[in-house]
């Protein structure tokens, strides 16, 4: 029990869940717990039910933005960059994206490409050497459009899961699938725009 209350303690978010749920649970059996006085008066419950869903949500947001400064900063500790291309540069068709990195993510990171309406399109996993603490990127450009935008992104297991289904969708079927939204778990670490070099034209 002492334990339990320690972790309460050291875990605002948790705790107000907790409450929240406790104040759920006696608006619904309609008494106090350890207790036999019940709660008679209905808008006694109504209010210990509203109470208990406030203080629970706030809980939730609590530890959601929790979770989302600690996953910001730990993908800030990786200090993955771009340092083979500076925005505006031009490219060929294919080209490698290099930087650098201070510390190799758990996961895997991707190089995608970015569209003008904010769809995103696998390009390669980065393969990163741990001696030389540099990364690089094969690319391939598909499309006609000559202004890219390219964004390296840590992928945890959800991330990877979408990505790796993208690709099998593209084996079987030879098109480039779109990923409309990325999941929760990706997050971006530096991003590029560049520009495709113009194909000569050929003279008669």
């Amino acid at each position: 029990m002492d334990k339990v209350i320690e972790a309460l303690t050291n875990n605002s978010p948790l705790a107000l869940i907790i409450i929240g749920l406790i104040l759920f649970v006696i608006s619904a059996s309609s008494k106090l717990p350890y207790f036999d006085t019940p709660i008679e008066d209905q808008g006694w419950r109504i209010a210990l039910a509203v109470m208990g869903g406030v203080v629970a949500s706030l809980g939730g947001l609590l530890l959601w933005r929790e979770n989302e400064q600690e996953a910001v900063t730990r993908v800030k500790r990786y200090e993955i960059k771009i340092t083979s291309h500076r925005n505006g540069e031009l490219v060929d068709d294919r080209f490698t994206l290099q930087g650098s990195f201070k510390k190799k993510p758990s996961g895997k990171a991707a190089v995608l490409e970015v569209s003008e309406r904010n769809h995103y399109y696998f390009k390669r996993y980065l393969h990163f050497d741990d001696d030389t603490k540099e990364w690089s990127a094969l690319v391939k450009l598909e499309e006609s459009h000559a202004q890219r935008k390219f964004a390296i992104y840590v992928l945890g297991g959800a991330g990877q899961a979408l990505v790796d289904y993208s690709l099998k969708v593209r084996e079987r079927y030879g098109t480039r699938p779109s990923i409309d939204i990325l999941t929760p778990d990706a997050r971006k670490c530096a991003e590029v725009n560049l520009v495709r070099k113009q194909s000569p034209k050929k003279t008669a």
